[in-house]
């Protein structure tokens, strides 16, 4: 009976190899990708503020001009002349 090693029959490099232009070129694009959805993220994080902020100053002067509208009608106002 003969015995055998179970990790001879994986073949493992007895060196590490250096890295090919293919492999170095494959990390950087995970690299910039990456960075690339991030900054995506924050933009578009930021753009969403923009947004609610615009919206909620545009029903802010809706809800002003109404309230004006009601406690002044036309002719009555504070501001006109005459």
């Amino acid at each position: 009976m003969s015995s055998t090693n179970p990790t001879d029959a994986v073949s493992r490099p007895t060196t590490w190899s250096e890295p090919s232009l293919t492999d170095w070129i494959s990390a950087g694009a995970a690299i910039v990708s990456t960075i690339a959805v991030i900054w995506a993220l924050f933009y578009a994080r930021r753009q969403v503020y923009v947004w609610r902020t615009e919206a909620r100053q545009r029903r802010r002067a809706e809800v002003a001009e109404d309230a004006h509208a009601a406690l002044y009608p036309p002719g009555q106002c504070v501001f006109e002349e005459g």
